[in-house]
């Protein structure tokens, strides 16, 4: 999946979620069961990196706010709703700021 040409980068564990996550403009995150990336959407959410995850990625999440992002199980809207966001400067704005309001009702 690593692909430098593409700009698409695979990087395998890290030291420092936050480092990556304050440098990601989206996380992609297509959950199909729950085993301990939770954290790693509730990092998207303190660093305001939008998300691109599934309805088990959000489970018990977000409560009845809008997700940091989108919410996708159909593996084509997933690809979709990831270019959009990635692309779409008003929409990941937009993101970024659902992701301040969800840290701040939820957590705070």
């Amino acid at each position: 999946m690593n692909n430098r040409a593409t700009g698409f980068l695979v990087h395998g564990r890290v030291e420092d979620v936050n480092e990556v996550m304050q440098s990601a403009k989206v996380c992609l995150a297509p959950l199909l069961f729950v085993a301990g990336i939770k954290g790693k959407l509730l990092s998207t959410m303190q660093n305001v990196t939008p998300s691109v995850t599934t309805t088990i990625g959000t489970e018990g999440m977000h409560g009845i706010l809008d997700w940091n992002g989108y919410i996708e199980n159909d593996h084509t809207a997933f690809e979709e709703t990831a270019v959009r966001l990635y692309t779409t400067e008003l929409t990941w704005q937009n993101s970024q700021d659902q992701a301040s309001t969800l840290i701040n009702t939820l957590i705070c």
